[in-house]
């Protein structure tokens, strides 16, 4: 461990010191420099801290918990990663380490995890039912790769997680709702103050987080686009705004159809007088489209709680999500129209064509039989045709 900490000298003089601690709590051993400028001491600390992680001081005699723990402060130190998706980390972790936590490090094996694995599918769920094969599968991807670091800081030779077996439940096609449901959802949408933010989500098929973080200053209302720049998040009951998107392909601008911008265009009014009745009290800074009454941030599960009111009055079935579901009618009516694949992707954010072809494997497979039925009237004919003549 390494910190830094403001002392005053004898002589009156401030000094900033940088402390190292090494070792187990019984051979613990501590390494202290005073520095004039708090800068050099904490890049002395940090620098330290990072010989002692390579070194693996510790080794790996420390317990599985107590290296997660570490491994997740290192993570929200760094801030790389969102808040939201750290706190998911977190908690799929939670459930290995109520089996594997008190294990050594060290002496944890591929046979640990997939007894753990096992477990977790058998009674692994809420009040100890199964848990999800795709769930115990997020936490095996997770683990592998908090044990990959481990590896790195030279606490283990290797990542017991490489060899063990993780369930492989393949990917779920995404659930549009048919177009009777989609008809009736827009129906009931229509006559709400949430009208606005479904029909853009309808025809852009926006993530949540992308919807509540979109500002006025994204929209081009002469070209008609807007560009998807930040993403709001949500964890641990905190929520907040990443200033940058959810992967680099996230960073997009999409064409908005002419009835769009119209709406966005009355939407903007209506949201002017209310900025007009809070005065200065109103957060313009923000600037954001889809807004509190006092322009602060929309809590992303309070979003959808609001829109899910809806979609259970318009009879949307339970496994369409109230927004996700729109998305998908995106998608679905993309391809359905023959929007090539990676323009569907690219629109909708995903890093590969895959991921896209993976989602909306059922949308293409309709496509595909359909081209071959395009194919048999266009070829049938001119076998006919060819017999015919050969009969003659």
């Amino acid at each position: 461990m390494a910190h830094v900490r403001r002392r005053r000298l004898p002589s009156g003089k401030v000094r900033w010191q940088a402390r190292t601690s090494t070792g187990s709590r019984e051979t613990r051993s501590q390494v202290a420099r005073d520095f004039e400028r708090k800068g050099d001491a904490e890049t002395w600390a940090r620098d330290q801290g990072a010989l002692i992680e390579q070194k693996g001081v510790t080794g790996g005699r420390a317990s599985v918990a107590a290296f997660v723990e570490r491994w997740l402060a290192f993570l929200r130190q760094r801030g790389e990663l969102q808040t939201k998706t750290v706190a998911e980390y977190d908690s799929h972790l939670r459930r290995l380490l109520a089996i594997i936590g008190r294990t050594r490090l060290d002496q944890l094996t591929a046979f640990h995890l997939d007894e753990t694995y096992s477990r977790l599918l058998e009674r692994g769920g809420v009040h100890g039912g199964p848990l999800s094969p795709r769930t115990v599968l997020h936490c095996h991807r997770i683990i592998h790769t908090a044990l990959a670091r481990a590896v790195r800081w030279r606490l283990i030779p290797t990542n017991p997680a490489s060899e063990a077996e993780a369930p492989s439940p393949g990917r779920s096609p995404a659930r549009a709702p048919s177009a009777a449901e989609l008809q009736a959802y827009l129906e009931v949408a229509e006559k709400t103050r949430w009208w606005p933010l479904i029909l853009l989500c309808t025809v852009s098929g926006l993530r949540r987080g992308e919807l509540c973080a979109l500002r006025w200053g994204d929209i081009d209302f002469e070209a008609r686009t807007l560009t998807v720049a930040q993403t709001a998040w949500e964890a641990n009951g905190e929520y907040g705004i990443k200033a940058k998107a959810k992967t680099a392909a996230s960073l997009r601008t999409l064409a908005l159809p002419d009835f769009m911008i119209e709406e966005l265009v009355s939407h903007r009014v209506r949201q002017a007088e209310l900025r007009l009745a809070c005065g200065k009290y109103y957060r313009g800074d923000l600037d954001l489209i889809f807004a509190q009454a006092g322009g602060e941030l929309y809590p992303p599960s309070e979003l959808t709680r609001q829109v899910s009111a809806i979609a259970r009055a318009s009879g949307l079935p339970r496994d369409c999500a109230p927004l996700h579901t729109l998305r998908h009618a995106h998608a679905s009516a993309m391809l359905a129209e023959g929007v090539a694949l990676k323009v569907a992707a690219s629109r909708l954010g995903h890093s590969t064509v895959r991921i896209t072809a993976d989602l909306y494997q059922h949308t293409t497979r309709e496509l595909d039989k359909a081209a071959a039925q395009a194919a048999e009237r266009a070829v049938l004919p001119l076998i006919r045709r060819t017999r015919t003549e050969h009969e003659k």
